[in-house]
């Protein structure tokens, strides 16, 4: 399936997720803990984890993880 087929929520979508993965998690954690965390909470697959970004744009890494680090700093600075 090419990564244009694969569904990434967004990250108003990944808000609640993130969050109540925080809460389970105490609180805090680390950066790999907490993604650890809202993959299993949001249900994420691992096709949806694995969509990176194109090599031409500046952000680098798992599309849907760097969705989840914005949904949580929005939250904290609400």
């Amino acid at each position: 399936m090419a990564d244009e087929d694969i569904e990434i929520p967004t990250y108003i979508d990944l808000m609640r997720p993130t969050l109540e993965a925080l809460a389970q998690l105490g609180g805090e954690g680390t950066n790999e803990s907490v993604d650890a965390k809202v993959i299993e909470v949001a249900g994420l697959t691992a096709e949806q984890v694995a969509v990176e970004f194109e090599p031409e744009q500046s952000q680098t890494g798992s599309k849907v993880l760097l969705r989840a680090a914005w949904a949580l700093t929005s939250r904290l600075k609400a």
